[in-house]
């Protein structure tokens, strides 16, 4: 049970869900992305509600708590596409960082995957592009 509000500080919530579903819902897309097998039926609805326990660990909120895949694509969507989501430069050099370590995992493969920049999200993507002259 989380503690009463007064006993702790204020939590951002859109934070908390953005790293909640960046574990719980992205995975999923990604995999389905390349072609591998995601739960469904029951096993997606076991696997949305350890996370949602996981979530609610953490601190964020009931409504903050997707009980479903579309409810995860919704609050995604709703985000991603919010005025405080962007680029940071801190954000692009751990994205990066991801990535290359990805790719150093790979070198042996016959045919490496680049995870991030073939199948990930576009939003995301859209961060890993070079800063514009003059932002």
């Amino acid at each position: 049970m989380n503690p009463a509000p007064p006993d702790h500080p204020y939590i951002n919530q859109v934070s908390l869900a953005y790293t909640l579903l960046t574990f719980s819902y992205t995975p999923l897309i990604g995999l389905k992305e390349v072609g591998e097998d995601v739960p469904e039926g029951d096993a997606l609805l076991t696997w949305m509600g350890v996370w949602k326990i996981i979530g609610s660990a953490m601190g964020i909120e009931e409504g903050g708590l997707p009980d479903t895949f579309d409810e995860a694509r919704h609050l995604w969507e709703l985000i991603i596409a919010s005025p405080g989501y962007g680029r940071s430069d801190e954000g692009v050099e751990l994205l990066q960082a991801l990535k290359d370590h990805v790719a150093a995992g790979q070198k042996d493969a016959e045919t490496p995957v680049d995870l991030i920049g073939q199948h990930g999200d576009a939003a995301v993507l859209e961060l890993l592009k070079p800063k514009k002259a003059g932002s």
